[in-house]
């Protein structure tokens, strides 16, 4: 498990084998890497170290979704690490829209 966070330092969603979860375990997103894609194929931005951001490059098009991997069971995902700025704008409530 790969906890993501917004640009205030709080974990926002986690990754595991490809996909991105929520707090409460379910799916809501996929990494095909660097890019990350809603569960309908729609375009978020760029996964950059624990962040998920817009690069500011043009996205690619939408992708076919896989099959989603179902609901995990909610993690305990660490506590907030701080805000922290990779000078790209925060991308990751778009999973969330």
């Amino acid at each position: 498990m790969k906890p993501l966070y917004d640009a205030a330092g709080q974990p926002r969603a986690f990754v595991q084998d490809g996909f991105i979860f929520s707090h409460e375990g379910e799916p809501v997103g996929f990494v095909q890497t660097p890019y990350v894609y809603r569960l309908t194929g729609a375009y978020v931005g760029v996964l950059h170290q624990d962040m998920v951001v817009n690069n500011h490059e043009a996205p690619p098009g939408p992708q076919s979704p896989p099959v989603s991997p179902g609901r995990l069971p909610p993690p305990n995902l660490p506590a907030p690490r701080g805000p922290f700025d990779y000078g790209l704008p925060d991308a990751i409530g778009g999973l969330f829209e």
